[in-house]
């Protein structure tokens, strides 16, 4: 994203500046409605599309379709996510297929004061050192703005924010300003903007021109690398990004476009490339289809990997689609001009409209956002509705689901590495009078888990253990089934819950009598494990109690699997600490789960229920 305001910013800064350094003035109106005649139709024909796409593959996302039409259309959603407290990495479940929208208001935010203060700039001072130095404090005032503002719990605020993102825009100011012409009074001014070729200015000779290119090219090679690695290894749950991250990477966008704007680089003619254009010319049709489409085809409660050939389908299917919706909406209509007598009037120049495509689609979108804002339809009603014709299973009653008895094959290895021997093949030798030895079943076992205290009854498949639970959403959701499973467990199990505040809570519980002899959370669903002492706090708290974590299920890979891992390595550590896998445990099943991905349903319930029961009693 940071690369796409980067160029924003330049495109803005260079036609505005353009502008005022060759006239004198500059037509903020003309300008303001040359982009909204590119951003709007785009933007309603999106919004006229998706809702139908919503509802006849993504049921459950309808109801968030209709709270984002308005504030989309408006190129306000950025702060209504803002005022919502909605974080764009942490939402429940699939965010809205209308999230990346968000994008395109901050752009029109941008566009309705930027070149105000661009026209004050340039009136004031020629001096591109000048001019660098007031975009410079511009960037330094925003940055310090997100670092100011951020908040590990709620990155909205800073994500979302114009303000906060306004570094990264007015980074491409500074290439615009560095590559216009030298201007030293009106004349040359106006004598340098004749040229339409965006070119680094060249000030020496063949032998400076030839080093300047040389240098180019290195640093085009090392910023592009830089930002394909941080595409890899960054992304938007990290805080430093938060901390200067977006800056430094708006800075490598910015080497990165200066190379590529360098005539005489290798980087302009390999990004010049055929394809390479198609993809640019097609490359905003491509961002508002890709991100409905790629939530439609990969629906939260998907529970196994894509295979390759999965991947290459959906991209064929998304580069189809965007080609439709580029020549449907985006591609101008060009005004051609007939051969007409050397001694007739010369007609205006030629102009690029809208094709009548847009216009039709643009209204329907206005009608689209219209119905669903303010007509009285029960939006809710015929999502819920469709969401059963796809999947029935979400009206079956609820019915226990008995696991095989048949622990991970890692199982006994971890837990023969921490001296445990609690298993039937250990006393296989042992006397016939003897009753089998029962094995919890869970990835990995506390050493000190003595099942033998526990009694199971068959006829209700439920274990009297003193259990001890502590959760979030996906705990209360389920804690009927957990309770008929452990009828003597305490359970409190609360929504949006996360880890740091589980101390707290834990040692409330604990002070008000609560506590067991076996202790097991279930967290990790809200917002991100940032290390592993967050998890050693509450192990602490056991006193060395048998404690078990759960793991995670949900469709943010990077915070699925950085959370597991985080409760994986905390349980290596700690001898007393179990691993109950519900990750593992349901995968191939989505049958388990609600719509959002998170959230067991019924089914899952009694699933996520058996499964605890069978690694505190072993059955």
């Amino acid at each position: 994203m940071t690369m796409f305001f980067v160029i924003t910013g330049f495109l803005a800064t260079r036609s505005v500046l353009n502008m005022v350094d060759r006239t004198g003035s500059f037509g903020y109106g003309r300008y303001l409605i040359r982009r909204i005649t590119r951003l709007w139709p785009v933007m309603l024909a999106t919004i006229a599309v998706v809702p139908w796409l919503t509802w006849m593959f993504a049921p459950s996302l309808l109801q968030k379709v209709v709270s984002d039409s308005l504030p989309s259309a408006l190129f306000a959603s950025n702060w209504v996510y803002i005022f919502r407290k909605v974080p764009y990495f942490e939402a429940a479940g699939l965010p809205s297929p209308l999230t990346h929208l968000w994008f395109l208001g901050v752009t029109m935010q941008f566009y309705l004061v930027w070149p105000l203060l661009m026209v004050v700039l340039g009136k004031i001072t020629k001096s591109k050192w000048v001019r660098s130095m007031a975009i410079l404090v511009i960037m330094a005032a925003s940055t310090a703005d997100m670092v100011l503002l951020f908040d590990p719990a709620n990155t909205s605020r800073v994500y979302y924010g114009t303000d906060t993102r306004l570094a990264e825009l007015a980074a491409g100011a500074l290439l615009a300003i560095w590559i216009a012409p030298s201007s030293r009074g009106t004349e040359a001014a106006e004598a340098g903007a004749a040229s339409q070729t965006v070119q680094i200015e060249r000030q020496a000779g063949d032998k400076t021109g030839t080093r300047l290119t040389i240098v180019c090219n290195v640093l085009g090679t090392a910023a592009l690398a830089a930002l394909l690695a941080g595409f890899w290894f960054a992304n938007g749950y990290l805080s430093y990004m938060y901390q200067g991250g977006y800056l430094i990477t708006a800075f490598i966008s910015l080497c990165a476009l200066a190379c590529a704007v360098n005539n005489d680089s290798i980087w302009s003619h390999v990004l010049g490339c055929a394809p390479l254009r198609y993809i640019g010319s097609r490359s905003f049709s491509l961002y508002v289809m890709h991100y409905p489409l790629l939530q439609f085809m990969n629906p939260a409660t998907r529970t196994q990997a894509l295979p390759w050939w999965g991947w290459v389908l959906e991209a064929v299917v998304v580069l189809a689609a965007s080609e439709a919706f580029y020549q449907l909406v985006e591609a101008a209509h060009k005004s051609v001009q007939m051969p007409r007598s050397q001694h007739a009037k010369p007609l205006p120049k030629a102009g690029y409209q809208l094709r009548p495509g847009a216009w039709v689609i643009s209204v329907i979108g206005l009608v689209t956002v219209v119905a669903l804002t303010w007509a009285p339809v029960d939006w809710n009603g015929i999502a819920q509705a469709r969401a059963i014709q796809l999947r029935p299973e979400l009206t079956a009653p609820a019915k226990p689901v008995k696991k095989p008895a048949k622990p991970e094959p890692e199982s006994s290895a971890i837990n023969a590495a921490n001296g445990e021997t609690n298993t039937a093949d250990a006393n296989k030798n042992g006397s016939d009078s003897q009753p089998p030895i029962i094995k919890p079943i869970a990835e990995k076992v506390p050493n000190n888990l003595d099942t033998s205290k526990y009694a199971y009854d068959p006829a209700t498949e439920s274990c009297n253990a003193d259990m001890m639970m502590v959760g979030d959403s996906v705990t209360s959701g389920t804690s009927d089934a957990i309770q008929a499973a452990f009828p003597n467990a305490f359970i409190d199990g609360l929504p949006n819950r996360q880890m740091p505040q589980t101390v707290d809570v834990y040692q409330q519980d604990t002070a008000a009598g609560h506590s067991g002899s076996v202790v097991v959370f279930g967290l990790g669903t809200n917002g991100v494990i940032s290390n592993e002492q967050e998890v050693q706090q509450l192990i602490d708290l056991t006193g060395g109690k048998p404690t078990y974590f759960i793991t995670i299920r949900m469709p943010y890979p990077w915070q699925e699997n950085n959370n597991n891992t985080m409760l994986r390595e905390a349980a290596k550590k700690n001898k007393n600490v179990g691993i109950i896998d519900w990750h593992g445990y349901s995968e191939g099943h989505s049958e388990y789960l609600n719509d959002d991905g998170i959230h067991p349903n019924m089914t899952g319930a009694y699933a996520y229920a058996t499964m605890i029961r069978q690694a505190v009693c072993g059955q």
